[in-house]
This record gives C-alpha cells, structure tokens and sequence, in this order.
C-alpha cells in the first residue's frame, strides 16, 4: 500500500507511478538512530531512487550516509542550477525529487531552478546542508554567508519561492520532513530544508509519526453541489467544451477526464503547457489553445462554446497570445487544484482529484453531444521544399515514435515542437512559464533516469546549450543514450524576433560542438553528426544508428530562420513588453 493515498491517478501517460509502495516501518522497539539515517529512510519510503546535487562542506556527512546506505543513489551534476533541474526533469516523469546541495552558494545557485519549479506546479525538495547550530547561533562570521552573522536571509530567499521551508533540529527533523514533503506532493510545489551540519549524527527524535500524504478531502457537500452544477450545466449545453492545462497532469487525473470526454463525447483541446498529455489521435481533439494564434479555427469554436470546463488553467502572457483568449464570462468554469471557479459562482474545498474521481463515477444515461467539429482542426505545419526550419520541424513530426519523450527548450525548439501532431503516448517537458533558456538540457538528466526504458528527445538552440550544455558530460558518465537535436542559429533568434534580429547582442561564441563529446571525456560513449542541409538531414532521421550512445545532431540554420508562427510570437512579445515605443495593436492592457 503506497503512503501516498493518490486515489485517482491511475495510468498515468507519462510514466508516473505512486511516490511509493510501502509503509513506513515501526519505530518501536528499534535502537535509536541518527537524524541523517532516519531522513533517508524517510526519503526511501517516499520512492525517491535518487538524489541530485553538488558535495559542499556542509552537506557531506549527509552524502557520506547516504552512500554507506546505498540504497538511494546521489546524482552528481556540473552545478547547483543544474542539480535542481535534473531533479525538476525527474519530478515531472517520477512524481517528486529531491536535490542537496549546500548552504548558500549552494543553494542560492539553485533558487531560480526552483522559482521555476514554482511556476511550473512541480514538486522538488531541496536539502541544503547549512552551517552548524551553535555557530548560527553564536553568529559566527562564516564561509558561505555574508560574514555578518545573519542567519536567516537564505530562508527567507527561499520563502519567496517555495510552499513550506523549515530548519531543521534535532528535535523535530523526521516530524518536518515529513511535513514539507507533504507539502510538495498535495500542493504540487517545491519545498526547502535546511539540515545544519552537527545535528546529522545526532539521535533521532523518538516517535517520529507515520506519515499522511492524502490529499486533504472536499467537503462532502460541497462535492456533491459541484457534480450536479456540472451535470446540470452539461445536460443544457449545446457546444461544451474541455480545455485541459498542466495542472491536470500534475495531479495524475488526465487518464480520468479522458475517460469523462468519451463518456459525454465532449470535444478537448489544451494549453500549449499541457501539450503532450492528451491523444492527439481523437476524433475529440481540437488542438492547442493558444488565444487569438489557435490554428484552424479553434479560436472562434472556443469563444462561441456555450460552456468551457478549464482543468487547471491558467492564462499566461506567453501561453495565452498575450492574454488574447476570448470566452464568454457565463461559459467559463474553471477547475483548481482545491476550488471550482465560475461566473456567478464558486466552489472552495473541492480537492481535484476527489473531483475527477467522483464526477466520472456519476451515473447517468444522459450522453449530450457537442455540436462543435474536431474535424477540420489540424496542426501539421507547412512544408517547404527548401531547406529550413519549416522543412525540418516537418521531417521530425514523421520521426516521433510512439512514447518518446520529448525535451524541447523555449524559444525555436518550443515553438517547431507545439506545432507537431504527436502520436500516441508522447510526452512533453517544458519550461513555457518561467522560460529559462537552458533548461532542458539538464532537464533531460532527470527524464532519462526517471525513464530508462523510453527513448529521449532533447531540441535545444545554441544559445540555450551554451548555459548548461555541460550536464551532456553527465549523461556520458552514466552511458544514457537521449538523441540530442542542437538547433544551431548563431545566435538568440528568439530574441531577434522581439528586437534587434541583425544586434550584436545577440550574438554568441562560435563553438566547436563536434569536439565537446572528447572534451567532455566521453567520445566513445556518444556520436556526433553535423547537418545543414536536406539530404543530410534525410539519411539521419532514416538511419539515426546511436544505438546504446548518446547521439549530438547540430543542425544549422540561419540566424532568423524560425519555425512557423515564431516572428508572430516575437511581435506580440514586443508590442506588450515595449508598448510606447512600438504600440500595442494587437495587445490590450
């Protein structure tokens, strides 16, 4: 029986399974343990395999423990900023990951992965392993803080950006983890920890709780007002609609509204953060929701529904065509991870996957159908007979497989990849919110540890790699074998596209990407392609032979080469962020 009470995730399409599948074992008659052994065994019972991070000062008795123990293995990586998205990337297929690292530099390095991990709904802990108690407490001017006895400015960073946040003591370590890891998992957010280092060997506190990780139950009454708002709403609406965002996979319910769409034949379409979670194959699918810039038009289907159920949706600038959505205020009903949300009026304390659950066990002969059409819904991109980008976005939809994951950085790699019709399984892992050039790469880390057994796509731009590209070395080590497709435009042409295409500020060093594999002390365990034209890149999607090796496909382009709708993008990305200086035409306030 798994400690983590997900009621309805069933078969998730990712991959994901339960945090964990035993109890924790009973503390008593056990001889006293230390606090590091015991937050280990807290972290086994929660599933976590493995642990991402970088070895500091502070945190090392913690690593030592946890090496002796063997039964979680530490992930090194290339740095802290890295750490966190690997853990990020395995969060996102596993469930929940942890990453340590240590106090200050350390975790400090990290806090933009995890804000983005915030932005995202993901759950990572962080364990940082922070100076010892009696010198916080004497306020020693230390290494790795600001040599003025403060103490307490690294939790507080970190308040901004995290669900929970604690220090640990050794009087309430295990009841704290317990706690914050709670936290993530209900709330779908990071956590942060502070394990000071002279309390890693001390006793554990006694007694410390079996854990509950349900999420907390919705009012019964409520509960049962919310299904009959939605059957009734249902039953009187001519064009209803499903429109599913992130959200949805991040609580493991989109298997159960697949299931509720066949059940009431209720066409669906998704949030471009939400791309890769739903069969594209469907009769009901209309496609990606991204406001005025829907292709075929989905954008006047949306507006014209007499009713829009939402599944965690939230309109951001760039996932929204810069808040151009259009649907009518009494369509509109919205499910949140503890709320429903509708025009006149709303629903607290009504937790989501209670919801799902319920609503697709509600017992009705009554199957309306939509009168809206998926038919005429397509997103296959143009074709060009010359080389480029609309050429190649177009190749690779054809060499997708079924169940690929795959990894696409922001900008170029993002917007060719939204624009592709998946086949069935597919998963994406993207960072569209928070928007971190760089992500993937260590991103892709996580993902391929978290799936051994699914192949792995990573599209990433040069400028992108050139932030993290370094975690390739850490793939090498481990012999994973993702293919990587490096989209090399000399430069940020997404940026070129909001301002200045032809600045040199958008410029970027003119690597030798074929020489990073030997560089990187891996050269036998990867295999590098250069490709710039068709022919080049036919004989590589025919034949990619990478077999049991990492595989680095540079594919050249020119610098304002783009896939389709990316110069639209930029220009709305420009009239909203420079509205006195090149207008807002198309943008309202």
């Amino acid at each position: 029986m798994s400690i983590f009470n997900t009621r309805s995730r069933g078969g998730s399409r990712n991959g994901r399974s339960d945090i964990s599948r035993s109890r924790i074992k009973k503390e008593t008659d056990m001889p006293a343990q230390s606090i590091g052994n015991t937050l280990i065994d807290i972290f086994v019972e929660a599933g976590i395999k493995r642990i991402y991070g970088v070895p500091g000062d502070y945190n090392l008795r913690f690593l030592e423990l946890l090496e002796s123990d063997g039964r979680i293995e530490f992930i090194g990586t290339c740095n802290e900023l890295n750490a966190c998205y690997a853990a990020d990337g395995d969060a996102r297929i596993s469930g929940f990951a942890v990453v340590t690292v240590t106090y200050g530099v350390g975790d400090l390095g990290l806090l933009s992965a995890i804000a983005g991990a915030y932005a995202e709904n993901v759950p990572v802990l962080v364990l940082s392993g922070a100076p010892p108690e009696y010198a916080s407490r004497s306020g020693a001017l230390l290494h790795h803080t600001l040599a003025d006895g403060n103490y307490t400015n690294v939790l507080k960073a970190f308040e901004q950006f995290t669900s929970a946040q604690s220090t640990l003591t050794a009087q309430n370590a295990g009841t704290e983890l317990l706690r914050l890891i709670k936290v993530a998992w209900t709330m779908k957010l990071p956590v942060y920890a502070q394990l000071p280092s002279d309390i890693v060997d001390a006793p554990s506190e006694r007694n410390t709780p079996t854990p509950n990780y349900c999420f907390p139950s919705s009012d019964k009454t409520i509960l049962s007002n919310v299904i009959n708002f939605f059957v009734h709403r249902l039953e009187r609406a001519h064009s209803p609609v499903i429109l599913i965002d992130a959200l949805a996979d991040r609580y493991g319910v989109v298997s159960d509204i697949l299931r509720i769409i066949e059940k009431w034949s209720l066409p669906y379409a998704v949030m471009p953060t939400a791309k890769g979670t739903c069969p594209e194959d469907s009769s009901l699918y209309l496609g990606v929701y991204f406001g005025q810039k829907s292709r075929n038009g989905l954008f006047e289907l949306i507006g014209q529904s007499d009713l829009v159920i939402g599944i965690g949706v939230r309109f951001v600038d760039s996932t929204s065509a810069w808040f151009s959505q259009r649907i009518r205020a009494d369509a509109w009903v919205n499910i949140e991870a503890t709320q429903v949300v509708s025009f006149k009026q709303s629903f607290e304390n009504v937790e989501i996957t209670e919801l799902v659950s319920t609503w697709l066990k509600w017992d009705t002969d009554r199957h309306p159908r939509s009168t809206n059409s998926s038919q005429s819904v397509s997103i296959k991109p143009q074709v060009n007979i010359v080389w480029g980008q609309h050429y190649f976005w177009s190749q690779i939809e054809a060499f997708i497989e079924p169940h690929d994951i795959i990894i696409a950085d922001n900008g170029t790699s993002l917007a060719g990849v939204n624009a592709l019709k998946l086949p069935e399984g597919c998963s994406i892992v993207s960072q569209p919110i928070w928007g971190a050039i760089g992500y993937t790469c260590p991103a892709l880390l996580g993902t391929l540890l978290a799936a051994p057994h699914r192949r792995q796509l990573l599209f990433i731009g040069d400028g992108a790699f050139q932030l993290t590209g370094q975690e390739i070395s850490t793939m090498l080590r481990r012999g994973a074998a993702p293919i990587i497709f490096l989209i090399n435009n000399r430069g940020y042409t997404i940026e070129r596209m909001i301002l200045g295409p032809n600045a040199h500020f958008n410029d970027i060093a003119a690597w030798s990407y074929e020489d990073l594999l030997h560089g990187f002390g891996g050269k036998e365990c990867g295999k590098f392609i250069k490709v710039g034209d068709i022919s080049g890149l036919q004989k590589v999607l025919q034949n990619p032979s990478n077999g049991d090796r990492l595989l680095l496909i540079e594919v050249s382009f020119d610098p304002l080469d783009g896939p389709p709708g990316l110069s639209e993008f930029g220009k709305m990305a420009r009239d909203y962020d420079y509205p006195t200086s090149y207008g807002m035409s198309s943008v309202k306030s």
